[in-house]
């Protein structure tokens, strides 16, 4: 993050009173938030910290570590410090004057072994999972969110302007890597990517040029050869991701037909996209235009292993729900951001895709990331 960072207070107090609107309406008295990304978003820092969140009354910050970034960081009025976990229900019965009967946790990342930790620290009281209450608030970004993301589309145009500018026959994948990785730390990119699901990670930087797994190590960059090149920023907490395809030397035919296909896929979906409009029927638009293109077997992967979505939410953590998948149930709102990943797989020889993202309006929607979607020739 950049050193004069602060999530504003009144920024902090709209999710906190969306967040209680969305508990009571759940029957929860209260949530208790401990997830470092979403006690970010709820408290504004990071720290090693417990927000309890009741769905009425001010919330609570519970800091083991460390309680003056926190306090310099938080927007909240009400911080304690505390040395170990166990102190929480004695704290939260001080401040407030009794317990919940109901507690919701997030239940999506929360440890089976901490569950039951959680239910001996609160004994007698019933948890509930308020993980999809948290998702749904997160899905709609602010404008002030929505400025953050823009400051990362801005890094990553720039990263792959500088990719642009040092590409040469001898640079090898990991060089190439490193040089763009340490470019955009430079400009406050954290290069730590944040994922939900405990069995996903997610690297900064790929390139991909059709075989399997990616490309990392000490060869050259081959020539007259497609390059997939993605790049995934992270700047003062908010996450963007882009792919562009790149070639040292000439393109050859068949990829530069499948990169306008992919273009074309991207753009029929964009043009789409609208309030209302159900998440997966872009994703049905998307499959049946690359069927109408001709690239219905290589589109999303090799038939038996292709992906199930062709984009997903994006913000705070690099995927978000909802997804743009057959099976999501979720319609299209106002603010809410998504990445488009079209991308079509030509079995050994390359792989050919664009990943934008964009931000639903409330009429349309409009692209937040700036690289042009053109092949870069080099």
């Amino acid at each position: 993050m950049t050193t004069d960072f602060i999530v504003p207070p009144e920024e902090i107090a709209a999710r906190i009173n969306r967040m209680q609107e969305k508990l009571r309406d759940s029957s929860l008295d209260a949530a208790f938030i401990m997830q470092r990304v979403d006690l970010f978003y709820f408290s504004g820092t990071s720290q090693n910290a417990f927000l309890y969140l009741p769905a009425e009354g001010e919330p609570l910050l519970l800091v083991k570590k460390y309680f003056p970034r926190a306090r310099a960081e938080s927007g909240l009025k009400n911080l304690i410090e505390i040395k170990s976990i166990k102190e929480a229900p004695n704290r939260i019965r001080d401040f407030y004057g009794h317990l919940p009967k109901t507690l919701g946790l997030e239940w999506d990342v929360v440890p089976v072994k901490e569950f039951h930790f959680y239910q001996n620290l609160f004994p007698r009281k019933e948890l509930r999972d308020c993980s999809s209450l948290i998702a749904e608030l997160r899905a709609i970004k602010s404008p002030w969110e929505t400025a953050h993301m823009q400051a990362a589309a801005d890094l990553s145009f720039r990263t792959f302007a500088y990719l642009r500018s040092i590409m040469k026959p001898d640079l090898t994948a990991m060089e190439l890597g490193a040089r763009l990785e340490t470019f955009g730390r430079q400009y406050g990119h954290s290069g730590k990517l944040r994922v939900r699901d405990f069995q996903d990670e997610a690297n900064t930087w790929r390139i991909f040029n059709g075989q399997n797994p990616p490309m990392a190590g000490s060869e050259p960059l081959p020539r007259n050869t497609p390059l997939l090149i993605e790049l995934s920023t992270v700047l003062n907490g908010y996450h963007i991701s882009e792919s562009r395809m790149l070639v040292l030397g000439n393109l050859p035919a068949k990829a530069k037909a499948a990169q306008e296909a992919v273009t074309q896929i991207l753009h029929t979906i964009f043009e789409k996209a609208k309030p209302g409009l159900p998440a997966r029927e872009l994703y049905e638009l998307a499959m049946a235009e690359a069927n109408r293109l001709g690239y219905a077997n290589a589109f999303l992967g090799l038939p038996g292993n292709k992906n199930k979505f062709v984009g997903h939410g994006i913000g705070a953590e690099l995927i978000e729900s909802p997804f743009l998948s057959a099976d999501e149930e979720e319609v299209l709102q106002p603010g809410m951001t998504f990445t488009l990943e079209p991308h079509l797989v030509i079995n050994k020889e390359f792989i050919s895709g664009l990943t934008s993202v964009f931000q639903v309006t409330a009429t349309g929607a409009r692209l937040l990331t700036k690289t042009p979607v053109e092949t870069m020739i080099c």
